[in-house]
């Protein structure tokens, strides 16, 4: 496995995707990943830890960024903050988070 595969199931799933899920959901939630086609998401061995947790991935089409709905998030986002006057890296993860969490699940 190359380096940034095994970063992305070490370090990204297990540290970062599981306990935002826990997080967010409850156990008997029902809920996709998606995410692109990068060969570090499509290595044999991630797609086999995908099932060992009953994760249910996205099927997505590849070099499709224009399909992705984070975009339309990122976009919502950016329009809500075109006026904001970012003075520091803290700064801009403060208005970031909070107009995350602004966002209605139902969008």
């Amino acid at each position: 496995m190359e380096e940034d595969q095994q970063a992305y199931g070490d370090d990204t799933l297990e540290n970062h995707l599981l306990p935002s899920v826990e997080l967010f959901y409850d156990p008997e939630d029902h809920w996709i990943l998606q995410q692109d086609g990068a060969s570090a998401h499509t290595e044999h061995s991630i797609r086999d830890w995908f099932k060992e947790q009953n994760i249910e991935v996205l099927p997505w089409c590849p070099r499709s960024p224009d399909l992705n709905p984070i975009e339309n998030l990122w976009s919502l986002i950016d329009a809500k903050m075109v006026n904001t006057r970012i003075t520091s890296i803290d700064h801009l993860k403060q208005v970031l988070h909070k107009e995350w969490l602004s966002i209605s699940t139902e969008y």
